[in-house]
């Protein structure tokens, strides 16, 4: 049953990939906080930077976060999280509060091909907020 899933999940995201594209809508959010020197500019990019490596030196099931996705989530998702048959997981469209995505990491989504913890094995709660932390903030 599950490789039937599987395969039809394929298929769909065959499909979809040569049709005219994604159609879902994104919400976009301006920022209301400007930076008003190039000293602290600086110091906030750099403290990104930090935190960006050190989401992505976390270990999701014993791999690299980024490894994770792109062997359970890209397949629906897409290599660089633009959506495929899944929606784009991108920090410009993730602006839910992260209680909504963990929600869905957990139960997955009734009515779509997005089951729980991707159809992956289960993650701990530690594990699913890392994903999460990571989707929303490191851009592919």
């Amino acid at each position: 049953m599950k490789r039937i899933l599987i395969v039809l999940a394929f298929l769909l995201m065959l499909s979809t990939a040569c049709s005219s594209g994604n159609s879902e809508s994104t919400n976009s959010r301006s920022s209301s906080n400007e930076i008003s020197t190039s000293v602290t500019s600086e110091m906030a990019n750099q403290n990104k930077s930090s935190k960006n490596n050190d989401i992505e030196n976390t270990l999701v099931r014993g791999q690299s976060v980024s490894e994770y996705f792109a062997s359970l989530c890209a397949a629906c998702h897409g290599p660089n999280r633009e959506g495929l048959v899944g929606p784009a997981l991108l920090p410009s469209t993730l602006l839910e509060p992260d209680e909504v995505y963990l929600k869905v990491l957990h139960n997955g989504r009734y009515g779509t091909l997005m089951m729980p913890y991707g159809g992956g094995p289960k993650l701990n709660d530690q594990e699913v907020q890392t994903l999460v932390t990571w989707l929303k903030t490191v851009n592919p």
